[in-house]
């Protein structure tokens, strides 16, 4: 029987000796900032409410909802969530120092999120960005309610959580941010990454009692030419829909 492409690829990665060289470049500094600067934006309210539950309770609360309402999230809500989530949350002197919420393998941080915004109170539904520097929405294409769900139908293959949920969070990787360092065991690295950020949105979706659930199965082509990423290096790795329960 042939090995599988994956253990191939895993054991292609190992680390075979220790590697102590220190990285001064530029490049390994620099942290990449993706934005859309002609598109309008939204503002996220930094003014949100906190949890009353304990870091123990939000953990043995914590589960995946298939099921949700038809109903309307807040944008302070969805604020909480990926500000928390994945947000700024130390700047340091420049941007290049900046840290986020989850972490990430040499502070490269190649994740992006995308939104598809069904149903948020005073935002119109469609596809978003999030900009992690100013906290915002950039909206990048209208769609209406209808055609998301369409939509959500084709690219999640008529899963069952994809039926009424507030918000799904796209998340990709531009490999090249962290490959450039770590070379091809970088790919694992970002996984790794994905799964952090994932995990805090699991948890902070269940502080305020948001129902959340993560999808690793959708038709990859589909998202890649829905958010325009054939020729940016970019490729998609995970959503989670979150939804009122």
């Amino acid at each position: 029987m042939e090995r599988s492409i994956a253990l191939k690829f895993h054991e292609k990665t190992e680390l075979t000796k220790c590697n102590t060289r220190k990285y001064n470049s530029f490049l390994f500094k620099k942290i990449f900032y993706k934005s859309y600067p002609r598109f309008p934006k939204i503002k996220l309210p930094l003014n949100i409410n906190t949890t009353s539950f304990s870091f123990e309770e939000i953990l043995l609360k914590r589960r995946s909802i298939r099921k949700f309402k038809r109903s309307w999230m807040t944008l302070g809500e969805l604020s909480y969530i990926l500000y928390f989530s994945g947000g700024i949350s130390y700047k340091g002197k420049n941007w290049d120092e900046a840290y986020r919420m989850y972490p990430s393998a040499g502070a490269r941080y190649p994740l992006e999120i995308y939104l598809l915004v069904i149903r948020v109170k005073n935002t119109l539904p469609g596809i978003y960005h999030y900009n992690v520097k100013k906290h915002s929405l950039e909206l990048l294409a209208k769609y209406s309610i209808n055609d998301l769900n369409k939509m959500m139908r084709k690219i999640y293959c008529n899963q069952e959580l994809t039926k009424n949920p507030s918000v799904i969070l796209i998340i990709t990787a531009v490999f090249e941010r962290t490959m450039l360092k770590y070379g091809e065991r970088g790919y694992r690295y970002i996984l790794l990454d994905v799964g952090h950020f994932a995990q805090n949105v699991y948890l902070t979706a269940t502080a305020i009692g948001i129902g959340c659930c993560t999808i690793g199965g959708f038709l990859d082509k589909e998202i890649t030419k829905l958010l325009d990423l054939e020729r940016v290096g970019e490729k998609p790795m995970y959503s989670i829909a979150l939804g009122k329960i």
